[in-house]
């Protein structure tokens, strides 16, 4: 699930027990009481990380999947961006970071060889 705002910074804050707890009341109320509780919980703590104190990346009204794009380009051929912010198919999404690091690492071994 995808918790945002005030209730993102109050789950973060939470054990993983009580968050998953409340988490499944409301998945149960939207999709009903016989859905089966999570195998295991795996959750970031980004509002609390120093590095990034909760943010990612956010298309303004009139950007494009061209910003993120141009984002990634190597600007002089030794200097390899990496990132959500990045990824024009999956912007704001941890798979995005983790395909546009996979991108950037072929294309810094291509500039190697």
């Amino acid at each position: 699930c995808w918790a945002v705002g005030e209730q993102a910074a109050a789950l973060e804050n939470q054990d993983d027990a009580t968050a998953v707890a409340q988490i499944m009341a409301r998945l149960r109320t939207i999709f009903g009481a016989d859905i089966p509780a999570p195998t295991g919980v795996l959750r970031s703590t980004w509002n609390n990380s120093p590095f990034t104190r909760g943010s990612y990346s956010y298309w303004v009204v009139g950007s494009s999947p061209e910003a993120q794009r141009a984002l990634a380009r190597d600007p002089g051929g030794r200097l390899f961006f990496a990132g959500e912010h990045t990824s024009s198919r999956y912007p704001q999404t941890v798979h995005g970071a983790w395909l546009s690091g996979i991108a950037a690492a072929q294309r810094v071994r291509a500039r190697a060889r």
